[in-house]
């Protein structure tokens, strides 16, 4: 890690600036599907070419990027295929 000082961002070899991400790139999707939109979580994708692109400086560390748009139209969700919760879920053992 970076620094190696006792409050670099990391406690317990956890890096919390990625969870707090991960936070915060969930409330913005859930509420963009509020506003009638869709998101796209997007990790692999070239850093460099991002950078170039937006006009960012070189040290510029780019974790995620989350696509924001209107959904087509007339393109329906896929059904959802999902088993009971009694199935996969249990409280207790039970």
């Amino acid at each position: 890690m970076p620094g190696g000082g006792p409050f670099d961002g990391a406690l317990r070899h956890v890096r919390y600036n990625l969870i707090d991400i991960g936070i915060a790139g969930e409330h913005l999707a859930l509420q963009a599907a509020e506003l009638g939109l869709g998101t796209c979580w997007l990790g692999w994708f070239k850093e460099r070419a991002v950078r170039r692109v937006l006009g960012l400086p070189r040290k510029t560390q780019i974790d995620v990027m989350i696509a924001v748009g209107f959904p087509a139209e007339g393109d329906p969700l896929r059904p959802k295929l999902r088993k009971p919760l009694a199935e996969v879920a249990s409280f207790n053992g039970r």
